[in-house]
């Protein structure tokens, strides 16, 4: 019986490049060879990107949330960008990874306080050696109405009776008769919202602190945008005044009081109610 010894092959491995096979020793009975791959290396890859509250409003903290992973665990940042309704870039944050949820977030970002209300976007960014991939989502901020007074209270000062055209307090001290601050001349009102608002005006009468039987009528206090008298009417039905405002604007209101004869000396008292709505 005839008995053979067969070859061998001895293959030596290594992870470079593409599968590559060549010969490179060669004998009668054996052969040399090696393998080589070339591993490449992609964008991580941004599976989804969250954002909360949705929707949301000026002052509210953002909370937004990206599930990223990159296979070549060579991953660097993640961060993220807001963008206004106009595409203006209004923050960046850096997203931080978080153990328990297995996610980037970042929970810092404050919708500014004047912040037009419309839609507004979130992109994710994540970087490693090869490169950056990013991830848009997009979210909703709501329109606030919201206004606030100074130079309050509207405080006429001490007057006698049947003096009219009486303005309210400006800042300048008058013996016996201002105090010398500034209370309804002017008032400001304040656009503190994020929209732009109309003001409406209205009142109620004045009633004697003391005898309430007593009161000056709502008529008698009259309002106007600029410092010279005449000024309007004040009545107990809303009366737009003041239309198209921006936010962060303020609007002058000058007060004057007639004051009635025929009524005792004493404190009247009654309330002025500006009201915003959206232009």
């Amino acid at each position: 019986m005839n008995k053979y010894i067969l070859p061998t092959a001895i293959i030596l491995v290594s992870v470079l490049c593409f599968l590559n096979f060549s010969t490179i020793a060669s004998a009668a009975n054996q052969s040399i060879t090696y393998a080589t791959v070339y591993v490449i290396n992609t964008l991580p890859n941004i599976q989804t990107v969250t954002e909360s509250p949705n929707p949301a409003v000026p002052s509210d903290i953002i909370t937004v949330k990206a599930n990223v992973s990159d296979v070549n665990g060579d991953l660097s940042k993640v961060w993220a960008k807001y963008y206004n309704t106009t595409g203006g870039l209004v923050g960046t944050v850096k997203l931080i990874y978080n153990t328990t949820s297995k996610l980037y977030q970042n929970t810092t970002f404050t919708i500014p306080a004047d912040a037009v209300g419309g839609t507004w976007n979130v992109t994710v960014y994540a970087n490693d050696t090869y490169g950056t991939k990013s991830k848009s989502t997009t979210f909703t901020v709501n329109s606030v109405i919201a206004m606030a007074l100074q130079n309050t209270p509207i405080d006429f000062g001490n007057s006698s009776v049947g003096v009219t055209n009486r303005r309210a307090e400006n800042g300048t001290a008058v013996a016996g008769s201002y105090r010398g601050v500034i209370a309804g001349f002017p008032l400001k009102v304040n656009n503190t919202g994020n929209t732009k608002n109309n003001y409406s005006i209205s009142g109620l009468q004045l009633v004697g602190q003391t005898n309430s039987a007593y009161k000056i009528g709502v008529s008698n206090v009259t309002y106007k945008l600029t410092s010279a008298p005449p000024g309007t009417a004040l009545t107990g039905v809303n009366m737009l005044y003041s239309g198209n405002n921006a936010p962060k604007s303020i609007v002058n209101t000058y007060f004057w009081i007639n004051v009635p004869t025929g009524i005792p000396q004493q404190q009247y008292k009654g309330n002025v109610t500006i009201k915003a709505s959206h232009s």
